[in-house]
């Protein structure tokens, strides 16, 4: 069994900087620039694990948004792309219905052939759009997938995940030799899930981008399931591929229908699993395009290319990464609060560490690139409140983050931030007292932890965040020759967040 998740639209190879952990998992040299990714290569490692042995290919979910290949074309050749390889199962990510569930359905239905998961989504399921599993074969082994979603606003009921993982369970085990729970719950409610479920053999996990590969094993049938269903505890693997389609992950299991074997099994089932590897194919540079997936992304690429997509715009002297220093601020996260703040003319800026996916390396950086750091269509707003209402938003944020170990859930401009982990502290010092408007993308405003007092409290901004960091970066004093006269795009980690 092969899987992938979090493919984020990035269908074309793409330089990163390797870093040590994947270096560790061979994508390329630690500290060095590689090409790696790419879905025609990606394609090439599927076709060639599927001619060893019978394979099934799922995908736990955002396949969609993250490159300018999503805005122009609605996903339209990402699932074309996912239909080519082809994908067996997807699981509904939050991602994908960005543009709303009628959009994704319709591209759905006109050129995808893998049918849509997600087991515990409810118009969505009850309207048929998504399926609650799938029911494979390959090699006369019977695989059922069961799907787990995540929608774009609200935060997914492990509870009810799990009764329908256990519903689906009893009424089709008897008739599947492995069951995979496909999973965009993300990493840390894939580990609370698996207790409070029976049954399942593997949970295939996406949302929050983590390798997982060897498996995290958590014991199921905690007390209470065992007292409703018939089950006994047994280690079940939790797999996360990591993202961007920079590996694929491989499952390879020895499924017995020897009765002497059942033990080990889980009960009703009619087989059991007696043997189980896990590994990671990493998608470098020595990996060939297969040759019909790069001729089906040709035209959306000339689109694009004639669009502008590649020309560059800036140019940056040093790499800016995403990655905090000292889990605080990072370079690109300082250089991008500092836009903002310069776009909406306001007092500060505040912006979801999250939101900002991808590092810029040095050298020419294009409009696609900017695409690739900032690809949501987030509007800049500006919101009115006090420095004290702004650190009592921030406190929980920085709770769990101080619980977790984690870098800072955000980057700001226009005040400091000191944190204290142990007991919380959240301060900011030197902020000016009375109204301070600050910066932010409309996603932390719609729901999320940044409230305003009211409506009248909000005022809309010059535009997209990535239009108004856009707009800042042509501004900037040109870097002269040594960047072919272009605007220089730069950027440090100062300090002004500060965890102890």
């Amino acid at each position: 069994m092969l899987f992938t998740a979090d493919l984020h639209s990035h269908l074309d190879p793409e330089r990163v900087q390797v870093g040590a952990a994947d270096a560790a998992r061979g994508l390329g040299e630690s500290g060095v620039v590689a090409t790696v990714g790419g879905a025609a290569r990606l394609a090439t490692l599927v076709s060639s694990e599927r001619e060893r042995a019978p394979t099934v290919l799922v995908d736990a979910g955002d396949l969609l948004e993250g490159t300018s290949f999503f805005p122009r074309f609605g996903g339209e050749p990402e699932m074309r792309v996912a239909s080519a390889l082809p994908v067996d199962a997807l699981v509904l990510g939050n991602h994908d219905v960005a543009q709303g569930v009628d959009r994704v359905a319709a591209v759905h239905d006109r050129v995808a052939a893998f049918p849509l998961l997600g087991a515990n989504l409810g118009p969505e399921l009850a309207s048929g759009f998504v399926s609650p599993f799938a029911e494979l074969e390959r090699g006369g082994v019977r695989v059922l997938v069961i799907g787990l979603s995540r929608r774009d606003t609200g935060f997914p009921d492990v509870a009810e995940s799990a009764a329908a993982v256990n519903g689906i369970v009893l009424e089709r085990r008897a008739s599947a030799d492995v069951v995979i729970v496909l999973s965009h719950l993300g990493r840390e409610l894939d580990l609370e899930l698996v207790p409070r479920t029976f049954g399942v053999d593997l949970v295939v996990g996406g949302h929050t981008h983590d390798v997982l590969v060897p498996p995290r094993f958590v014991t199921d049938c905690d007390v209470d399931v065992a007292a409703r269903f018939p089950c006994e505890p047994r280690p079940v693997p939790v797999v996360h591929p990591g993202a961007y389609g920079r590996y694929v992950g491989k499952a390879e299991f020895v499924v017995s229908t020897d009765p002497a074997e059942g033990a080990r099994g889980s009960p009703g089932a009619p087989s059991a699993i007696v043997d189980a590897r896990f590994s990671l194919l990493p998608v470098t540079e020595a990996v060939a395009e297969r040759a019909d997936v790069s001729s089906l992304l040709a035209p959306y690429r000339a689109v694009l290319s004639a669009e502008g997509d590649g020309t560059p715009i800036a140019y940056a002297p040093d790499t800016l990464s995403r990655r905090a220093v000292r889990r605080g601020d990072s370079a690109l996260g300082d250089a991008v609060a500092d836009a903002l703040r310069i776009a909406a003319q306001a007092d500060a800026a505040v912006v979801n560490s999250t939101g900002i996916r991808a590092d810029v390396l040095a050298g020419p950086v294009s409009t696609g690139d900017v695409t690739r750091v900032l690809p949501f269509a987030d509007e800049l707003v500006v919101v009115r409140t006090t420095g004290e209402s702004l650190r009592a938003a921030l406190r929980p944020l920085f709770a769990q983050a101080c619980d977790g170990g984690g870098s800072s859930p955000v980057q700001i401009a226009g005040l400091s931030l000191d944190v204290t982990c142990s007991p919380l502290s959240v301060e900011l010092p030197g902020a000016p007292g009375g109204t301070l408007r600050v910066a932010a993308p409309s996603y932390l405003v719609n729901g999320r932890w940044l409230e305003p007092h009211s409506a009248d409290d909000v005022e809309p901004g010059p535009g997209t965040v990535r239009d108004a960091w856009v707009s800042v970066i042509r501004s900037a004093p040109t870097c002269g020759e040594t960047g072919g006269g272009l605007p220089c795009l730069r950027g440090t980690a100062d300090g002004r967040i500060r965890i102890r």
